[in-house]
């Protein structure tokens, strides 16, 4: 978990322009916090598919901002889950009649296993497979195992991307704070609308 401190200083300016421009100082903080919040998901989704092959939506439905900052808790929570490895249908996955072709890492070459299979034939997925890569274990018909790629989770942890993110959340937090204390200086002084 990683937590990241508010500047004093700046929750000072900001509870100074919030009371001039009367609007709700826990308000004016939760925005802030949020905006980083979603920020911050947006970075460790591009982090993960800078190093792995997969679409944005996937590596997305694997983030979760869990709780949103109100004004009675300033508290943002992102959460990259936890879980088990993705299955190569992630990956770009193409079956041919060798077998099926995938690429993990993004600009890299593709990787092959040769007798997988997707589906009936090249062209055609099987819907009970629900567009998993399988190979049998055996030469006999059963049984197939699924085959896997890495997690979403694993390449964050494998590419350490921590310290870039802890850099991330403090800059973007006195950005938006910044942002917050103009924006209400500007209300409190007539030039944006209340």
């Amino acid at each position: 978990m990683i937590g990241i401190e508010v500047n004093a200083k700046q929750l000072k300016e900001l509870r100074v322009a919030v009371g001039k421009a009367k609007k709700d100082f826990g308000k004016e903080l939760a925005a802030a916090i949020n905006a980083t919040t979603k920020a911050t998901r947006t970075k460790i989704s591009k982090d993960i598919r800078s190093v792995v092959a997969m679409k944005k939506k996937d590596v997305d439905g694997k983030l979760k901002i869990t709780s949103k900052a109100t004004a009675q808790n300033p508290v943002g929570h992102v959460v990259l889950e936890a879980g088990r490895r993705e299955g190569l249908q992630y990956y770009d996955a193409r079956q041919d009649k060798r077998g099926v072709s995938y690429k993990i890492k993004p600009g890299g070459g593709r990787s092959r296993v040769n007798g997988a299979f997707m589906g009936p034939s090249p062209v055609v997925l099987a819907p009970k497979l629900n567009g998993g890569v399988f190979k049998r274990v055996q030469s006999t018909r059963l049984p197939i195992v699924k085959l896997y790629g890495v997690s979403a989770i694993g390449a964050w942890l494998k590419n350490d991307f921590t310290a870039d993110t802890v850099g991330f959340i403090s800059k973007g937090l006195e950005k938006q704070m910044e942002r917050r204390i103009n924006l209400n200086v500007l209300r409190a002084n007539g030039l944006v609308p209340k």
